[in-house]
């Protein structure tokens, strides 16, 4: 085609009331939740509150091994 620039053009999406979930905040906000109903305490609340905490602000990556979060440093 004479005069094309050769780019591509992503299709306009009209619809922004779309809601996006990120699945490691779920999970682990579920992992805290079901041992707080099971435990009063235990030492894995504490560590996963605070892996949610450093995840949320972009501190740390997390993968998931068997089901578990694997951390590791940005």
């Amino acid at each position: 085609m004479s005069g094309s620039n050769n780019e591509k053009h992503l299709p306009v999406l009209a619809d922004h009331s779309a809601k996006i979930y990120d699945y490691t905040i779920y999970k682990i906000q579920e992992m805290i939740a079901g041992l707080k109903e099971r435990y009063v305490e235990h030492p894995d609340i504490y560590a996963l509150e605070q892996i949610l905490n450093f995840y949320k602000k972009d501190e740390i990556v997390i993968t998931w091994d068997g089901g578990y979060p694997m951390v590791d440093l940005k």
